[in-house]
């Protein structure tokens, strides 16, 4: 009988004789990290959730768990605190972290649960007297980027592990030398300085009702244009606050969610929940609305907007949620692509979707009746046009964030085999002229993304991370994305000449938005497979315009903008809607 050691993370544990290294995923195996024994035999465990069906059959699953845990969580909440708010304050603060939460439990549990029964005989290295405190972030963004963390992964499984006796834990004390704090924000001295600058003038020049607009997610001229229209000096959110208290274990005993559990998995979610709420939600929620009142908002906003801080800012959600209920209109707008479309994200169960008076929209969203149809923001009054006959850039997705309950290492694997296989079905003379845009975002990354395209194609072009997407566009005849981006939906309403290709095809798109991707893939903007789409780029190399501004191809283009990515609109158009929606309010 076959003997295994599970390796859960890339910390590099030690190596057990005579045991089939067992992987739990793509991402134990990093490069610096001790070689394997020549003689030892090393599997892979299959991914979770690569079938489709069974990823959204999963993600129902979690719908319900997360109802019945957000309902119990919220009310223990107002207990702690001797609080009485509705549902809805504490999901617009907690419920983005909620919903992270218990994909990424959810994917570490099944993760796990998935090999004791296939696999006999399994040992695994974990640290000695870990305290599962460690788990716990500050706020709900930290949590976000700890979830990457192979050490803070690493604790996470001694947990589940502990679930399933099937699986012999061996301590490894070599492992208790890595350092556990894993966060990589940080806040730029200069940008303070100037807001406390911005600050003061705020609070002398400000109203009362005076709305409160935080990134608008307008470019910042027409941002300051909207301010103008609507009569008010630009809104200074300073969020200096820093959640530094310390961990309360007492306190945080007094957190009962464990008589809910329908499951094994809800049952250990629930006991789980201490060690990872974010504190700015225990220990430092009143000092977080201390800091909130030191601000000196308006008292009676005529509204509260934004198109970006409802996810990332806690600050904000805790001061959002304190003006809905005292029946202030909250708007959100949206934040890039997924509204309307995705399966998984920004869906009906969004916060920000459910919570809001009105969903400041891109186009028409039929699942969401609160939203207002308006224009594409970030590309408002840009006009980017192609060169011709010049380079093609291709948009190269980074690394999700381990927060799903599939297996996304997976998906970027086989995504950047697709990409390898557009670039090699490319002409020579076509490839000599591809530069890979990689997101912002893989520079925080653990893995070298450019790295790995000089090892596959040493002769590939990288872009300089340090100039943005414009300045490439700029001097480029076609984007090519790589995944399903917003940045494909700013192209397609600039009217930039764009394609799209990725792994997976529609399985991440709701029923509705199959059928309109699937109209692109008609007219060749949406491709299935990478040699579609570089076939696409060879045929029409040194004239895209004969293609892009065919009369089918600009129709489906029409078409597709107006229920996802508009391009017609104006400052005036949003201000007009805003002091409609207070003047409503007022009356």
């Amino acid at each position: 009988m076959d003997k295994y050691q599970l390796i859960t993370t890339d910390l590099g544990d030690t190596l057990l004789d005579n045991r089939i290294v067992l992987f739990l995923g793509a991402w134990c195996v990093r490069k610096g990290n001790p070689k394997n024994n020549k003689n030892q035999k090393e599997v892979f465990v299959e991914p979770i959730f690569s079938d489709s069906n069974e990823r959204a059959k999963a993600f129902e699953y979690l719908i319900e768990i997360r109802k019945r845990f957000c309902v119990d969580l919220y009310e223990q909440l107002n207990v702690m605190h001797d609080e009485s708010h509705t549902y809805s304050y504490w999901d617009i603060i907690a419920g983005h972290w909620a919903k992270r939460y218990i994909s990424t439990m959810y994917n570490r549990y099944y993760s796990i649960k998935s090999i004791v029964h296939k696999y006999s005989d399994i040992k695994t290295c974990v640290m000695r007297d870990v305290d599962p405190y460690y788990l716990c972030s500050s706020t709900s963004m930290e949590f976000y980027e700890f979830v990457n963390s192979s050490i803070w992964n690493h604790v996470l499984y001694s947990l589940v592990i502990k679930e399933f006796h099937e699986i012999q834990v061996k301590y490894d004390d070599s492992l208790c030398n890595y350092p556990l704090m894993c966060s990589t924000r940080k806040r730029l001295t200069h940008r303070i300085i100037l807001r406390r600058i911005l600050n003061s003038i705020y609070l002398v020049t400000r109203r009362q009702t005076d709305a409160i607009i935080v990134n608008s997610y307008l470019p910042r001229f027409q941002e300051l244009a909207l301010f103008l229209r609507m009569l008010q000096i630009p809104t200074i959110w300073n969020n200096e606050y820093n959640c530094d208290n310390d961990v309360q274990s007492v306190y945080r005993d007094k957190l009962l969610l464990e008589g809910g559990g329908c499951d094994d998995f809800e049952v250990f979610i629930r006991r789980c929940a201490k060690y990872m709420i974010p504190k700015i939600y225990l220990e430092g929620y009143k000092s977080a609305k201390k800091y909130i009142e030191s601000l000196c908002l308006p008292i009676r906003p005529k509204l509260v907007y934004t198109s970006n801080n409802y996810d990332s800012d806690d600050l904000f959600k805790i001061m959002c949620a304190g003006y809905k209920e005292k029946d202030v209109p909250i708007l959100f707008g949206q934040h890039g692509a997924g509204y309307g479309t995705h399966l998984y994200f920004k869906n009906k169960y969004s916060p920000e979707c459910i919570h809001s008076d009105y969903f400041i929209s891109w186009g028409s969203i039929s699942s969401n009746t609160k939203a207002i149809p308006m224009f594409t923001f970030k590309t408002l009054k840009k006009k980017i046009s192609a060169r011709k006959k010049s380079n093609i850039i291709l948009i190269s997705p980074s690394m999700l964030n381990n927060i799903t309950h599939w297996d996304n290492w997976d998906d970027y694997i086989k995504n950047f085999e697709y990409q390898l296989a557009f670039v090699k079905a490319l002409e020579d003379n076509v490839r000599k002229r591809l530069f890979i845009k990689m997101h912002v975002d893989s520079k925080r990354n653990k893995i070298s993304e450019k790295d790995i395209w000089l090892e596959n194609i040493p002769q590939i072009h990288i872009c300089d991370h340090n100039k943005t997407m414009d300045y490439y566009l700029k001097r480029s005849s076609i984007a090519v994305f790589a995944y399903d981006s917003t940045g494909l939906l700013e192209c397609i309403s600039m009217g930039y000449p764009c394609i799209g290709f990725w792994y997976g095809g529609f399985s991440h798109l709701n029923t509705e938005a199959k059928k309109d991707y699937e109209m692109l893939v008609s007219v060749g903007i949406i491709h299935l497979s990478p040699q579609n789409a570089a076939e696409h780029i060879n045929q029409y190399i040194d004239n895209y315009d004969l293609w892009w501004n065919d009369d089918v191809v600009v129709n489906a283009r029409h078409i597709f903008c107006s229920k996802y990515a508009r391009s017609s609109g104006s400052v005036k158009m949003l201000a007009d809607v805003l002091k409609k929606i207070s003047k409503k309010k007022a009356v």
